[in-house]
């Protein structure tokens, strides 16, 4: 038996782009696009506020920011910054190294 595909999942192709911050932090960005053409309109960078994730964007709801925004032709990313709740979550303050929880 092959595995069900949601209506969404067939529609949009996500990619997730990993980095590591300054002071050694993994963090990542999502690239959500339609699969039937590419985005003829600028990016959008959706980011989330404190103690959120970028799921917050896609809900359990019957129409998403992001799917509003893919439809219209957007190129759509989410990030993924530092979240107080996260084990890999940490803090540094030092000399060389001023980092916090907030996005610059």
């Amino acid at each position: 038996m092959s595995p069900q595909i949601s209506p969404v999942e067939s529609v949009y192709q996500e990619r997730v782009l990993t980095f590591v911050s300054e002071d050694g932090l993994t963090l990542n960005v999502i690239n959500i696009r339609s699969r039937l053409r590419a985005p003829s309109r600028c990016s959008v960078l959706l980011v989330h506020g404190a103690g959120g994730s970028a799921d917050i964007f896609r809900g359990p709801v019957s129409q998403t920011i992001v799917a509003v925004l893919v439809e219209a032709g957007y190129g759509v990313w989410l990030e993924n910054w530092r979240r107080p709740d996260t084990p890999t979550h940490r803090h540094t303050d030092t000399p060389t190294h001023r980092h916090t929880d907030a996005p610059i």
